[in-house]
């Protein structure tokens, strides 16, 4: 089913309404729109305010003057809000272009600390050399068996749940907010961890345990290691291949990453293979470095926000101040799409989630006001959003490539999630397009990547050992 199928779905529901009491009717294509604009009389009347999700045009006038000749009481306030015409969206994509190439160029001049310190996350390590992954280089099976009985956790500060927090840290105020209460409170109620070795190998988990004595309850994101290592090889593989200029000093081979890519696959699923400690990032140049740090951390936030969409939909059932998540919408939806009875719910509440989770990633931008003002974000806000899009896309791709290895190695139940191309289309609609082009190119640099690397494992990859 195509997605104006599914969002055809969407008007079998009520209109919601603004601060002022209008309801709000979507525009979401242009044959919507000339629907509405020859047949006035389908909307309702009084107030109304039109969310157009195609670019401002004569057109949309052409609606406001049908509704103006039609039967509606005298100054009925009628708004429209949408994305900017098309040639100011071509600017912006124009001025986001420059700007990440400005940043780019800028890498060359980082200082060798500053280069360190990516270097060192990108191995997902600390500046003292501790590894969010240990490496075994004896032998495989007792390297393995050491891995999945050890936890790092007790040895050092993990740097993965220490970043985990900070990025916590950075959405909390946004979160309480939606929730109205206090973000100290909601600190008491929301636990982060992350899980090392073999266990966990879920992206990230969301478990609720009943407070004691009327306390509240406590909610525990927990974050895999084993995911956070390959999201990290994945975006490197695609890092090792942006170029600036033709000098190929350092270049890393496609065969390297491959290799990297297919040992952390492997042990992902439960082969033999023990990723190494990674010399990759040791390799990457200065720009290389500084789009890997923007994409994993772009992983990293959305994983964490997605994580903490189920608690917003817990608390509040999708539906706060200016937002409201179409579950039932999604309902209908998922039902014409024919999804097993038993997976319905979680496909719905899937997708809310990742929608939660853009709205929590764009609101800690200040980026809220993205439809009307765009051109009014600064330049790390323009950024920011172009990284956090690509990280998501990336994300989901990864995700896709993993649940189609799982299922063909009968370890994974495909139907748990919704597929990651129609997780991608929800979240393409909630960003720009003028904002998409790079982190589209980027998902583009993987998907081929991996459909190779993929299609290159035996059929008995993914068996596990008893």
């Amino acid at each position: 089913m195509s997605l104006d199928r599914i969002l055809h779905c969407f008007r079998l529901q009520k209109y919601e309404k603004d601060a002022l009491g209008r309801p709000i009717v979507p525009i979401r294509s242009e044959a919507e729109l000339q629907d509405y604009t020859s047949h006035p009389q389908k909307l309702p009347s009084g107030d109304i305010l039109f969310r157009s999700a195609i670019p401002l045009s004569s057109a949309h006038k052409a609606l406001f003057d049908a509704l103006a000749k039609s039967k509606r009481h005298l100054n009925a306030r009628i708004g429209l809000t949408g994305p900017p015409p098309e040639s100011v969206q071509e600017q912006l994509q124009k001025k986001v272009i420059e700007i990440v190439n400005h940043e780019l160029q800028d890498a060359a001049n980082l200082s060798p600390e500053s280069l360190e310190n990516l270097r060192n996350r990108a191995s997902l390590a600390d500046v003292d050399g501790f590894l969010v992954f240990p490496a075994f280089y004896g032998d495989q099976r007792i390297g393995k068996a050491l891995i999945k009985a050890m936890d790092i956790h007790r040895f050092g500060d993990c740097p993965l749940k220490r970043w985990l927090q900070q990025e916590f840290i950075a959405l909390l105020p946004i979160a309480a907010g939606y929730l109205q209460v206090p973000a100290d409170e909601l600190t008491k109620q929301i636990v982060i961890e992350c899980q090392g070795g073999i266990e966990g190998l879920e992206p990230s988990t969301c478990k609720v345990s009943e407070g004691e004595f009327g306390t509240p309850q406590i909610y525990t994101l927990t974050i895999s290691h084993g995911f956070s290592l390959i999201s990290s090889l994945a975006a490197k593989s695609c890092a090792a291949r942006v170029r600036i200029s033709e000098d190929k000093t350092h270049e890393v081979t496609a065969k390297e990453i491959n290799d990297s890519l297919r040992a952390a696959i492997a042990w992902y699923l439960g082969e033999l293979a023990i990723p190494q400690t990674d010399t990759i990032a040791q390799r990457l140049l200065p720009h290389q470095l500084v789009v890997l740090d923007h994409v994993v951390g772009g992983m990293r936030r959305f994983t964490l926000a997605h994580e903490l969409g189920h608690i917003l939909l817990w608390k509040t059932e999708g539906s706060f101040a200016g937002f409201r998540v179409p579950i039932k919408e999604l309902t209908v939806a998922a039902r014409s799409l024919k999804v097993p009875s038993a997976y319905e719910k979680n496909w719905v509440d899937e997708i809310c989630c990742d929608l939660l989770g853009a709205k929590l990633l764009q609101d800690s931008v200040n980026a809220s006001a993205l439809g009307q003002n765009p051109e009014n974000l600064d330049e790390t806000s323009l950024l920011r959003l172009c990284w956090d899009f690509t990280g998501i896309n990336l994300t989901l791709v990864l995700w896709g490539h993993l649940i189609s290895m799982g299922t063909k190695a009968k370890q994974i139940d495909p139907h748990t999630h919704p597929p990651a191309d129609l997780r991608k289309m929800f979240i393409e609609k909630a960003y720009a397009p003028w904002l998409q082009k790079f982190g589209a190119v980027y998902t583009g640099m993987l998907m081929a990547r991996l459909n190779v690397l993929f299609n290159a494992f035996p059929a008995s990859a993914g068996s596990r050992e008893t």
